[in-house]
């Protein structure tokens, strides 16, 4: 963080300056013309670009696997394959040594990868275009125009919401925004989520299906019901040995359960949704760069030494959601119990029981070993030391 009389005379330099540098803006990702949704905005760190891992990896069309003994990551593409370790600078493309100038590593509870390392090495081609503050990655044969523009309509914004929800705003600039709507109210510390469906789903109506030779007739609401706790489907069908997975749910109720699932990744994915809303407007941490090499900071020092202090995160006591989800877990809520699953596979990893179904915001509850509680934007917060004791934790120890 920069000292506070530093900050204005930096501002003035980056003002006058003839460099076409963004100094304030978010760099923007695109995969052959198309821009890359990421969990949270990418950063830099020592000239080099880290974005999240999973956005990035998805986006590529690139499988990954994960040890959580070494905290490694592999990936392979055709004939490129790729090993990476969190917090270590020694990674490997088809077997062969790469040192990385900046190593994977858990930022905020989100897992962060070079993105040149893990593009090139992919066969993929990588290019810096400073005029509009972009990363541009090309696959296959893909080439972008020289007067390639940036789609400003890829930002979140907010509108000031009205009616039932006066005093809240509506997020904008999300992939369905006028079918699932999200309203929120607070800042980027403390705020709170509410989420309106607004595709005209019948509940009453009858859904025939068909389980063991026989056939069922349910209301969407409870098919609801079933998806959301699998005990409730078990004691109605009497089949409390069998494990209905999620390809099972895809192919017994087709679009009914895609359309569960699509509503339920919302109502989850809201709070993320607002977080990277609010992160669009925060201040680099890292110094300013063109994206890969030489920091603007060292440009316009110009062989001064200004003191400043980079950004060092603290490890908080409990565990985030997302930051589970960076460490390729995720939580399943259930009326009476939490579950942890590892999301490569779907398998369950722990079982919380006894959970009140009713939790308070801030109340640390326990069972089965593990601290938890209720965070105030309506996601699970578990205790990191208990995480740690029962074999579950995934990040750095």
């Amino acid at each position: 963080m920069l000292k506070k009389g530093l900050v204005s005379l930096l501002t003035v330099i980056l003002l006058f300056s003839s460099a076409s540098v963004f100094a304030q803006g978010k760099i923007k990702i695109y995969i052959d013309g198309t821009a890359l949704k990421v969990s949270v905005a990418p950063i830099v760190e020592k000239g080099t670009t880290l974005v999240p891992m999973r956005s990035i990896f998805e986006a590529l069309g690139v499988p990954l696997n994960w040890d959580k003994k070494t905290q490694t990551v592999s990936a392979k593409q055709g004939d490129k394959e790729i090993k990476l370790t969190i917090g270590k600078t020694t990674a490997y493309v088809n077997g062969k040594k790469v040192t990385l100038a900046v190593p994977a590593k858990v930022v905020k509870g989100n897992t962060m990868v070079p993105l040149r390392f893990v593009t090139e090495a992919l066969g993929s081609k990588v290019e810096w275009r400073s005029s509009i503050n972009s990363v541009l990655i090309s696959t296959g044969s893909y080439v972008y125009a020289k007067d390639f523009a940036v789609d400003e309509q890829d930002e979140l914004y907010a509108v000031n919401a009205s009616g039932q929800y006066a005093g809240y705003k509506r997020l904008m600039g999300y992939p369905g925004d006028d079918k699932y709507l999200i309203y929120f109210q607070g800042d980027r510390d403390y705020f709170h989520t509410k989420t309106v469906d607004k595709r005209n789903i019948n509940m009453n109506e009858k859904v025939t299906w068909k389980y063991g030779g026989k056939t069922y007739k349910s209301t969407k609401q409870q098919l609801y019901g079933f998806f959301l706790d699998t005990s409730q489907l078990k004691n109605y069908l009497g089949a409390s040995n069998y494990t209905f997975t999620t390809e099972w749910y895809q192919n017994t109720f087709g679009d009914v359960y895609d359309e569960w699932l699509y509503g339920f990744a919302m109502d989850n994915d809201a709070p993320r949704l607002v977080q990277q809303y609010f992160a669009q407007f925060d201040a680099p941490t890292a110094p300013i760069s063109d994206g890969f090499g030489e920091s603007y900071r060292d440009q316009v020092n110009n062989g001064t030494d200004y003191d400043y202090y980079e950004s060092i995160y603290v490890e908080e006591e409990y565990v985030s959601e997302p930051e589970m989800e960076s460490m390729m877990m995720a939580l399943r809520r259930l009326p009476d119990s939490i579950v942890i699953y590892d999301k490569l596979d779907d398998t369950t990893i722990y079982v919380i029981e006894n959970v009140p179904s009713s939790l308070k915001v801030g109340t640390v509850y326990e069972s089965d070993g593990v601290r938890y509680k209720l965070d105030t934007d309506d996601t699970i917060l578990l205790h990191r030391e208990d995480l740690k004791r029962i074999d579950v934790f995934r990040g750095a120890k």
